[in-house]
């Protein structure tokens, strides 16, 4: 038989003097718990906790914990929670329930408490917790939706690009071609003058959408796709991408050298940057004058070769206390709300990913730097010669355009109708059978994504029945948004023009083909 004593179960025949031992028996298995366990006494504060207890509070011992009111560790926001635990009115707790929990250390833990009863200790009226430890879990999945999000942005900023890049093709390279046309009457109508300037404002503002387009594609890449990368690049990418939060915030100062190239993503690299300058520009007071409020970002080579990166800032500064801490999880100093706590983590995931290091000084009321380093890719290999960007020759070449929107083959067309003999095909099939029944081409300009039938099907079958063929394709895309598709373009050697494109990029990729043009004598059309 047994019964109930000092809220434990004891044995019936236990003796007083046996049930004090008992107490101290069942402590000690609950010392060794993997959760936090605490007994509060009826004001709050902690009469005993065990060893989980301080190490996910980073308490250093379990004594450090005794008498501390236990309020004052859980995070002002769900005072409420501590409340109900106080008054008793445990039946208001949906159990389980998380708290955040604050740290001796200065930073946060998650927690989900699995009990909350009242006991008895040696008599006294007492309130058990039991919390297990859940901060590893949340900052995984904190990850996993960060990760998921990006994700649903890269899909998206993928087929807004591809949508935005068609027209814009066809509109840069219809302005070019008015302009081509407009040069040649210059001198004999004044007025032309005029319309000249304004397709060369209207090419400008075409030019800068395409670089807007290229710098959204940046979320689209695949973000474990490692690749030699430009950090200086990747540097004015995130300038952009937080210019509007700068330029009312702050004087930003420039010292961009070139750098060796690193290998890894450069969207990563881009989101790297971008969240230590989001930490810089959050920790400059606001109302300060721009001169007293800055912000210098510098890219240079040191001795052993590797590109480095430093932004300094004149921000509050971070006390020393905290520093070795910043690139925690969830450690953040700004308000519940107001921060993550994880875009630093992600920046020393990036960093650390790509096997560099990343250095932190910083001087409370003066400012922190934190300087980015990398290891070069050694250069190898000689450049490329240039092609020759002009196509005229005696006898004209030819060109086929296989590509859905009919303004974009048009344009290409216009420019170079003088230069080459060009059929425009909308119809991929029709394209397909044409190229299957032996038509000869000196250059095949293609269109990667086309519904029905995609540039790559058209590829793949014509090396199946015309081998011979294939070197002859130069690939067209306004943006790259599936596996599949960019799996393509990075196993086949054929060049690749991304919309928006100039002509003189579409004459350099023609121009090997052209020049070394098969011979037609006569051909069935």
């Amino acid at each position: 038989m047994s019964k109930a004593r000092d809220g434990f179960a004891v044995a019936e025949s236990a003796a007083p003097e046996e049930l004090v031992g008992q107490t101290f028996e069942l402590l000690s298995v609950i010392e060794n718990l993997p959760d936090l366990v605490v007994i509060l006494d009826d004001g709050g504060t902690v009469l005993f906790a065990n060893a989980w207890a301080s190490n996910m509070l980073g308490a250093g011992s379990p004594e450090r914990l005794l008498g501390v009111p236990f309020k004052t560790l859980v995070d002002p926001s769900q005072s409420a929670t501590f409340d109900a635990i106080s008054a008793g009115r445990f039946e208001a707790l949906p159990i389980p329930t998380e708290v955040r929990l604050r740290k001796f250390t200065g930073d946060f833990a998650v927690g989900q408490l699995s009990q909350v009863q009242s006991v008895k200790l040696f008599g006294k009226s007492a309130t058990l917790l039991v919390c297990r430890d859940v901060t590893s879990e949340r900052v995984l999945e904190r990850r996993l939706q960060l990760s998921e999000r990006l994700a649903a942005i890269g899909t998206l900023a993928a087929g807004v690009a591809h949508e935005i890049n068609n027209p814009l093709a066809f509109v840069s390279s219809n302005l070019e071609y008015i302009n081509h046309e407009l040069q040649r009457v210059a001198a004999k109508d004044p007025e032309a003058s005029e319309l000249i300037a304004a397709i060369g404002d209207a090419s400008q503002g075409a030019q800068r959408i395409a670089v807007i387009v290229r710098d959204l594609k940046l979320f689209s890449r695949d973000q474990e796709q490692s690749e030699p990368v430009d950090l200086k690049s990747a540097v004015e990418w995130a300038l952009k991408i937080v210019d509007v939060q700068l330029r009312h915030r702050c004087e930003v100062r420039r010292d961009l050298q070139p750098t060796p190239k690193v290998v890894g993503s450069e969207g990563r690299f881009g989101q790297l940057f971008a969240n230590i300058l989001l930490n810089a520009v959050q920790a400059l007071p606001e109302g300060r004058p721009l001169s007293e409020s800055w912000i210098r970002v510098a890219t240079t080579t040191d001795a052993a070769g590797n590109a480095v990166v430093e932004i300094q800032d004149t921000g509050c500064g971070i006390p020393e206390a905290q520093l070795g801490r910043i690139f925690d999880p969830f450690f953040t100093t700004k308000p519940v709300g107001k921060g993550t706590g994880l875009g630093l983590t992600i920046a020393h995931a990036v960093v650390s990913a790509a096997r560099g290091h990343i250095d932190v000084q910083s001087t409370v009321g003066k400012g922190t730097t934190f300087k980015v380093v990398l290891p070069g890719i050694a250069a190898t290999g000689t450049a490329l010669a240039t092609p020759p960007t002009q196509l005229v020759k005696p006898a004209k070449a030819r060109l086929l355009i296989i590509d859905d929107e009919a303004a974009v083959a048009q344009g290409v067309r216009r420019m170079l109708k003088s230069e080459l003999e060009i059929d425009v095909l909308q119809d991929p099939r029709t394209a397909l059978e044409r190229l299957n029944r032996g038509d000869l081409y000196d250059a095949i300009l293609c269109d990667l994504m086309m519904p029905g039938l995609t540039g790559m099907d058209i590829y793949r079958d014509v090396r199946k029945s015309r081998p011979e063929v294939i070197e002859r394709f130069v690939f067209m895309t306004g943006g790259v948004f599936t596996a599949e598709a960019q799996a393509f373009l990075d196993s086949v050697p054929n060049t690749k023009l991304f919309k928006p494109f100039t002509m003189k990029d579409v004459r350099s990729a023609l121009a090997p083909m052209v020049a070394q043009r098969v011979t037609v004598a006569s051909e069935a059309r």
